[in-house]
């Protein structure tokens, strides 16, 4: 099991800041076993929506900022984005 807790930049860092972030949390996620189960946790600052509007699918996501941000990366490694709040 791997176990990686992140702390996002906010919507008010640069766009740069949030894109490097992302990469470098995608690599990270990527590099991986994939026996292993991935656990990713932390506040990645992001507004998805209501669990229950989303849990088919959160590929139709039409948020914007942070949340896409999470949405897209969570699709593209194949993971469930388990709980949210804000």
């Amino acid at each position: 099991m791997k176990i990686i807790c992140a702390y996002a930049p906010t919507e008010d860092t640069s766009e740069i800041e949030k894109k490097t972030f992302y990469e470098e949390l995608e690599t990270l996620c990527e590099k991986r076993e994939k026996k292993d189960l991935l656990v990713l946790m932390g506040d990645f600052n992001a507004k998805i929506g209501r669990e229950a509007k989303w849990r088919e699918d959160i590929r139709y996501t039409r948020k914007i900022g942070n949340g896409n941000k999470l949405c897209n990366m969570a699709v593209r490694l194949n993971m469930n984005i388990c709980s949210t709040r804000y």
